[in-house]
């Protein structure tokens, strides 16, 4: 993936979905925050430009779905993709 195709993360920035449970159930960010009260720790950002969130405790959830697509991740606090080469696991 280009630099220029990746999403630029900022406050504002909510992945396309969220994983709020340990089944891997996707719910839009928006629904996560608001129904089930659950905040991104970790966001992968997928080889098509598809980001996907989790917070910590379904961080391998999310990261088993599409482990061998996935092209870069973000850990909140932090504003940076890493490349997933670095992704280390679940904290």
């Amino acid at each position: 993936m280009e630099a220029k195709n990746m999403p630029v993360l900022g406050p504002g920035f909510w992945p396309a979905r969220v994983i709020v449970d340990a089944e891997g159930l996707g719910v839009a960010s928006k629904r996560a925050r608001f129904e089930y009260n659950i905040i991104p720790d970790i966001i992968f950002l997928r080889n098509d430009g598809w980001t996907l969130g989790a917070p910590k405790q379904f961080e391998k959830v999310a990261f088993d779905m599409w482990y061998k697509e996935w092209a870069f991740f973000v850990r909140r606090p932090r504003s940076i993709w890493v490349p997933i080469e670095k992704y280390g696991g679940p904290r």
